[in-house]
């Protein structure tokens, strides 16, 4: 059995920029997000909010991220952004063969 003992996680990721930041240009907002592996699946976006910003959908591959822009500009008041996900965790197990690190 090369996977046991799986572990469910939750996260949450949190943008937070306030209405009296000095920034005045959009501002992009990435999410790390953790990679779908073997030993690591499923991976769950939970939420994100506000998903007008949302503009690359949360992507897996070599890296895996959801990728955010604000309008800065538009804001009313402080912005919060965030994204809540879950995930497994199985445990690894590997069958090594001593002779293969003789020489």
């Amino acid at each position: 059995m090369q996977y046991s003992d799986p572990k469910n996680y939750r996260a949450k990721g949190v943008l937070s920029i306030p209405a009296a930041s000095s920034l005045e240009t959009d501002s992009p907002g990435w999410f790390p997000l953790p990679l779908l592996t073997d030993p690591q699946q499923p991976v769950s976006v939970d939420s994100v909010m506000p998903t007008d910003y949302l503009k690359l959908p949360p992507a897996g591959g070599d890296i895996s991220l959801a990728y955010m822009e604000v309008p800065l500009s538009e804001l009313q008041g402080d912005l919060n952004a965030s994204i809540a996900l879950s995930f497994t965790h199985f445990e690894q197990h590997f069958s090594i063969d001593p002779s293969w690190w003789e020489l």
